[in-house]
């Protein structure tokens, strides 16, 4: 309760569509780590939900996308669908818009190198679920194995996660990248947040 109590008095003092990412990762974390009590993390989802509210008109859709995959990962998909209605519907346009956005990725292979396992399966989770026809690879080696290196030259879209990687794969994936390539996407962070975040921003 006490770490919940701080966490929740530094978002109070940052509370903002800019670090609703952080929010999120949290929530992330509470959900792949053991809970010794769950009403702590209950108190945590309602002010993820309540900021995704307060800030719906902001946020961008991977963030809308990546807090609906968490909700099934909680069996909370009631709550997230409430959530979502209770937001002011957008115009046409807009709707229009997103539709075309999601086929973007269609018959395209995403490759996301990353050791950090949890946060790869979980953004791969997301991009398969909203991206028709998408192929998500995930690598985690750590030395220049066939399999980085085909990934490397084939991948449409090559995210490497180098706040959670080795030197070998870092180097493995940049030497092998070909130059009619879309570049190596660097996520900011090591979360399923960053690795969409970088993704959708490709887009």
């Amino acid at each position: 309760q006490e770490v919940r109590d701080f966490l929740e008095t530094m978002w109070r003092n940052v509370e903002s569509p800019r670090f609703f990412d952080w929010a999120v990762e949290i929530l992330d974390l509470l959900i792949f780590y053991p809970c010794s009590d769950p009403v702590e993390r209950e108190k945590w989802i309602d002010l993820v939900f309540s900021a995704a509210y307060k800030f719906s008109r902001r946020l961008q859709p991977f963030q809308l996308d990546l807090l609906k995959g968490l909700s099934q990962d909680l069996a909370i998909e009631e709550s997230f669908e409430t959530l979502m209605n209770s937001i002011p519907q957008r115009d046409d346009s807009v709707v229009d818009n997103e539709d075309d956005f999601y086929q973007k990725l269609a018959g395209k292979m995403i490759a996301i190198y990353s050791l950090t396992t949890s946060a790869s399966e979980r953004a791969k989770r997301v991009l398969e679920a909203n991206f028709k026809g998408i192929d998500v690879r995930i690598n985690r080696d750590k030395a220049a194995t066939d399999s980085l290196v085909e990934l490397s030259k084939n991948a449409d879209y090559f995210v490497f996660c180098s706040r959670s990687a080795k030197h070998a794969a870092y180097y493995c994936a940049k030497d092998n990248r070909p130059e009619d390539k879309f570049p190596i996407l660097y996520p900011q962070g090591k979360g399923s947040s960053s690795i969409l975040d970088a993704v959708y921003r490709a887009l």
